[in-house]
């Protein structure tokens, strides 16, 4: 895995750099963004404090952005029931 340089964490959100964190041992995650949510720490400044403003958040372009630098991607899935977010790492990270 190739961390990304020390200039480039200083203007990547917050937000990506938690999720990054997150995914440091998984390839793939699945849940819902309070799952996501109790995942990273919410406590922490520039986390959304509550999973609708998380499920928002992390589908605006400059996230999805950063967190695609770092080889993951995020997507949106919804069952009869639930609303779900896939995390999951590229095949080349």
């Amino acid at each position: 895995m190739t961390l990304a340089p020390l200039e480039h964490l200083v203007t990547t959100p917050r937000l990506a750099q938690a999720i990054r964190g997150a995914m440091s041992e998984r390839k793939f995650w699945e849940g819902t963004p309070s799952e996501l949510l109790a995942l990273i720490d919410s406590q922490k400044q520039g986390i959304p404090k509550d999973a609708i403003r998380l499920s928002t958040e992390v589908m605006k372009p400059y996230i999805a952005d950063a967190l695609k630098t770092y080889g993951l991607t995020i997507h949106r899935k919804r069952t009869a029931s639930r609303r779900l977010l896939q995390l999951s790492r590229s095949v080349d990270s």
